[in-house]
């Protein structure tokens, strides 16, 4: 058998109630993405069709950090190096996986029994919520510390991938389109053992285009792509897939899930008169800069908070020139003011804009 493919696991409609209540309680903008589809039971083929409801699967765009628990105990170098590759989508993006010996919201096993549960698999973003605490949500057949550096990219990964929300890039329409099915079946019949029902299901039903997460124009080079072979497309060329996430999967990614912007000067003088007991330097209606009052904090020198806290005042206070190099009123008066004396608090300084 060649490389095991993933199969991202499906929920059993008891779970799928209990996923649409708790996806739009954990993230209220996955209703915004609801819709209703027929589908057939897998392996059931001609079975009755039952219409499903589904809606998005993403985290909060605020970040994603989940708690991480491993069903089987595997040895401590092992997990530290699952959890390493898990976090490589943090480079980018604001998630964060972190091992817990409690009850994990995300639970790993590496079984290779019963069928359904061998393999590579994961159950998709806010999915996990309705899956029995004492059942994985994510499976790692037989990864051990010998497994090499490239299948722990290649697997690792793109399962946490599935975890933070992100779809399978090859069940794209376009890239469907390319597969021929009757060497497909073949194809997976004989490398992964799937009957026809799994095939379709897993490689030949392209995405509903308004469900897919993912980036906006197909990527055969993503992470989340599986590798196509030649033979089972229709113009002989393959799809390459993904051996590790690449530029637009990690940009992707932090557009999905944004880091907190860079503090920038303002944000900065702000968090430095707030930690001297929540004062803060503000931009009035009309020009004016108010500086409140502030107790000097506790765990610095007077002298040397004193000095940090006027030169972040000041430097917000050179912020309101007008493009001419001139400033407000007394500006400059009252930024001496206040370094004269290492022991004088911030008082209230009220400094409108010279009228032109």
């Amino acid at each position: 058998m060649g490389l095991i493919l993933c199969r991202p696991k499906l929920l059993t409609p008891a779970q799928e109630e209990t996923f649409l209540r708790r996806s739009v309680d954990i993230n209220p903008a996955n209703e915004q993405e609801r819709r209703v589809f027929e589908r057939t039971p897998i392996g059931r083929r001609g079975g009755p069709r039952r219409l499903a409801v589904v809606i998005g699967r993403k985290w909060p765009e605020t970040g994603v950090q989940l708690s991480v628990q491993f069903l089987d105990n595997p040895p401590r170098d092992l997990r530290t190096r699952i959890l390493k590759h898990m976090n490589a989508w943090s480079k980018t993006a604001n998630v964060r996986f972190d091992e817990t010996n409690e009850t994990g919201e995300v639970r790993i096993a590496r079984l290779d029994a019963p069928e359904d549960m061998a393999g590579y698999w994961s159950y998709v973003g806010t999915e996990i919520s309705a899956i029995d605490k004492d059942q994985p949500t994510l499976n790692l057949e037989g990864f051990t510390m010998k497994t090499s550096e490239a299948e722990f990219k290649r697997v690792v990964r793109h399962e946490a991938g599935h975890t933070l929300g992100f779809d399978h890039e090859h069940m794209r329409e376009e890239l469907v389109k390319r597969i021929d099915r009757r060497k497909a079946f073949a194809y997976f019949d004989r490398t992964q053992g799937w009957s026809e029902e799994e095939t379709t299901e897993q490689v030949l039903t392209p995405l509903v285009r308004s469900s897919i997460m993912g980036t906006s124009e197909a990527d055969p080079l993503s992470i989340m792509c599986y590798q196509i072979p030649a033979a089972i497309t229709k113009n002989g060329k393959s799809i390459p897939g993904g051996k590790d996430i690449n530029p637009k999967d990690f940009a992707f990614a932090g557009k999905i899930y944004p880091k907190p912007a860079p503090r920038d000067a303002t944000t900065a003088h702000g968090d430095c008169t707030a930690a001297a007991g929540g004062a803060g330097v503000r931009r009035g209606g009309h020009g004016d800069v108010r500086v409140e009052p502030a107790e000097r904090p506790k765990h610095q020198s007077g002298r040397r908070c004193d000095r940090r806290l006027s030169q972040c005042a000041d430097d917000r206070l050179l912020q309101q020139g007008d493009g001419q190099g001139r400033h407000p009123g007394r500006l400059l008066a009252e930024a001496n003011q206040r370094r004269s004396s290492s022991e004088r608090h911030l008082r209230l300084v009220r400094l409108r804009r010279p009228a032109l």
